[in-house]
């Protein structure tokens, strides 16, 4: 039965390899094994990583070849190619030089590219490669003293004759306290005594003692895991005694106890999952049935065991079906509907020797509530959060949608871009809260309003968009477009306060007026805005209005670089008194003087630098030159006579602005209370406590002000 991956266990099989690894990034090794600390002769981890590479090799190798630059040329390659093999003379801590094989593996963890050092000891294969005749007493002190088991050599009286440093190592004793000794009295706890005499006698008799794994005493008291082989040593046919060799087990132990602690997490994973893992027999034969999900499916835990899946769901052809094919050998993954509950299930056949199927094993994970959340996140990410009307990207597919079948049907349909009028005043004097509900109440009607075949959708803000198909005629799309007005005619109850709302609508049939969503959204939307000139109505596409808007394009990439190009003037109004006609001053109008198409109306550039906030810098322009006009007429003689100017709201938005004033009126040496500021009524509205703390700002520095267009909003002369 597979298990997922345990990164335990592979810590256990890194700790426990008799290689040597070292893991490096860059010049430097982060991590190794215990084997490369005993290897190199360190006393602990933190010690052999604390020196560099570099001091783990002489400096030059056999062949004469630096070892830095033959370690560079080494590394470059395994980074390059992605490993490299070669073999290298090393040194350990003690100064001892030994040859290795040595490899190299390039890989990333968490964006960081490392190499593996993965380092055999074949000291003893070079010893055997240099020497033609047997094994001489000098290449077996070498596989003697370099092997990373501990091995203790015996007389026939058990007395140890000679062990190697991984002996010392591993039990804690020097050499000269272990010669002479018993061996059973040093390392063997007194509960193994028995079994430590039994494997001596086999191997004095002659006979290989194979892997026995036992525990062993330490000369501090501390006892280890290891795996012992007993085997007799001869000189000549002559029976000496035995050589005793030790391999430290605690890593190998520990990590089998983490593959048992992963089972038993297994377990708890299975019987707490929404997961039901269950096997197969090659006759569909359920051997298996376990897991939390078993009660999604109405089942309980062995129930199924024993009986056929043929049995149990013949009213299931499509589990059937697949159940049929992993016995056949695929492996399977679908999604399988018991009840109300969904699975995504897995089938993976299990093959014998022969490549026959011997039974199938799967999983069924219950994803009943993961399918409803994606549902759920698939519905927000197609539709407005606020009216749950279909979005843009939805209103987009079902516009190409509706062109497919239009094409197929020879027919056409209408798209309507629809815009409310005056809905800012709505935020503006209500608040945002506000005006969120009337969207939606707005949305509601307009949703009652269409056909079930005809899709309503809200772009943004105020804008809406629909689709009419089909929509055979002129006529259809009319037709339509006057219910939505008319569903906006009812006046909206927000409060206390009835809302009268009206829409301008602009409308684009396909395929007369476009063939894709991009030209029929834009020649609606530009159908909308000639809408939007007599409000409360609707209008169809012409060709003439994409030269207009193009126009508009135009002269708002011109008013960018006019302010700079000198073209704006101040035309000055005469104000006078009704009663004699006497002049008391002038009204500052500000006039775009364009190189090509000579005076534009302020109706034409002022939205677009309200629009773009070109207005702001705009508004000081006017603001300074009025100033400096008020103060040469004054040095020409004339007498004081005051001088409007119109503001915009943005400038008003401005922290600075009444310094703005200050600073002119201060340049052009003007009593402030020549200035007159012109606001709208409407200005006023947004944010009246903001507005109140200017106004009383500008009128402590003595300025004029004056209410434009009042009685036009929400004030009366009341």
């Amino acid at each position: 039965m597979a298990t997922d991956f345990d990164p335990d266990l592979y810590l256990a099989t890194f700790d426990a390899s008799h290689d040597a690894i070292m893991i490096r990034e860059g010049a430097h090794y982060i991590d190794c094994n215990e084997t490369a600390v005993r290897l190199f002769k360190f006393p602990s981890k933190e010690a052999f990583l604390k020196v560099g590479p570099a001091d783990y090799s002489p400096p030059r190798q056999p062949d004469g070849s630096d070892s830095g630059t033959a370690a560079a040329r080494h590394i470059a390659r395994a980074l390059t190619e992605g490993s490299d093999r070669f073999d290298w003379l090393h040194r350990d801590r003690e100064g001892r030089e030994f040859h290795c094989e040595v490899w190299l593996t390039r890989f990333e963890w968490r964006g960081r590219q490392l190499l593996r050092a993965t380092v055999r000891d074949i000291s003893a294969r070079k010893e055997a490669e240099a020497r033609s005749v047997g094994i001489n007493r000098a290449y077996f002190e070498s596989l003697f003293e370099n092997s990373p088991e501990g091995i203790a050599i015996l007389d026939n009286q058990d007395r140890i004759v000679d062990t190697n440093g991984s002996f010392e190592e591993l039990f804690g004793y020097t050499r000269s306290e272990l010669r002479g000794c018993d061996l059973n009295d040093c390392i063997v706890p007194a509960r193994f005594l028995d079994e430590a005499t039994s494997a001596s006698r086999q191997a004095l008799a002659g006979e290989p003692v194979p892997a026995l794994e036992t525990l062993r005493r330490c000369k501090d008291g501390s006892e280890v895991r290891v795996a012992v082989i007993g085997v007799p040593v001869y000189l000549e046919e002559t029976r000496l005694g035995v050589c005793g060799i030790y391999r430290d087990m605690t890593a190998q132990w520990e990590a089998a106890e983490r593959i048992r602690e992963s089972e038993a997490r297994l377990r708890t994973v299975i019987g707490n999952s929404p997961i039901i893992l269950f096997a197969l027999d090659k006759n569909g034969v359920f051997t298996l049935a376990d897991g939390k999900a078993l009660a999604s499916a109405a089942l309980e835990p062995g129930e199924l065991v024993g009986r056929s899946v043929f049995e149990v769901y013949a009213r299931q052809p499509r589990l059937l079906a697949e159940v049929r094919r992993a016995l056949a050998g695929e492996s399977r993954t679908f999604l399988l509907n018991i009840g109300k509950a969904a699975f995504e299930t897995q089938y993976a056949p299990i093959f014998d020797v022969d490549g026959s199927v011997k039974s199938v094993i799967g999983v069924a994970h219950d994803v009943t509530e993961t399918l409803a959340i994606k549902h759920r996140l698939e519905h927000m990410a197609h539709h407005d959060a606020l009216t749950n009307l279909p979005n843009r990207s939805l209103f987009q597919t079902r516009v190409r949608e509706a062109i497919a079948r239009a094409e197929r049907r020879g027919r056409q349909f209408a798209l309507l871009f629809v815009d409310l009028d005056s809905f800012k005043n709505v935020n503006d004097s209500l608040g945002h809260a506000a005006g969120d509900r009337v969207l939606q109440e707005v949305a509601a009607r307009f949703r009652t309003a269409l056909r079930d075949s005809d899709t309503v959708t809200r772009l943004g803000g105020d804008e809406f968009a629909v689709i009419i198909d089909p929509a055979d005629d002129l006529h259809a799309a009319a037709v339509v477009a006057r219910k939505l007005l008319a569903a906006l005619a009812e006046p909206i109850d927000e409060g206390d306060i009835p809302l009268g709302l009206s829409a301008s609508i602009g409308i684009s049939l396909y395929p007369a007026d476009g063939c894709d969503v991009d030209t029929l959204l834009t020649n609606a939307d530009a159908a909308m805005y000639k809408a939007k000139e007599a409000r409360n109505s609707y209008r169809f596409y012409t060709a003439e209005m994409n030269q207009k808007a193009l126009e508009t394009l135009v002269l708002n990439s011109k008013l960018r670089s006019a302010l700079d190009r000198s073209e704006f003037m101040l035309h000055y109004q005469p104000s006078r008194t009704l009663a004699d006609g006497t002049l008391t001053g002038f009204e500052a109008l500000l006039r775009w003087h364009h190189p090509e198409r000579g005076v534009v109306r302020p109706a034409e550039f002022i939205p677009l630098a309200e629009e773009t906030g070109l207005i702001v810098p705009l508004g000081e322009w006017v603001l300074g030159e009025a100033c400096r006009q008020a103060r040469a007429w004054r040095g020409h003689g004339h007498r004081p006579l005051r001088i409007a100017v119109n503001l915009s709201a943005k400038q008003l938005q401005s922290q600075r602005f009444v310094d703005r004033v200050r600073h002119f009126l201060d340049a052009a040496e003007l009593p402030p209370e020549t200035l007159l500021l012109e606001v709208t009524e409407s200005m006023m509205f947004p944010n009246p406590a903001f507005i109140r703390e200017l106004l009383e700002q500008l009128s402590s520095l003595r300025v004029g002000i004056a209410v434009d267009d009042f009685g036009t909003g929400y004030s009366s002369l009341g």
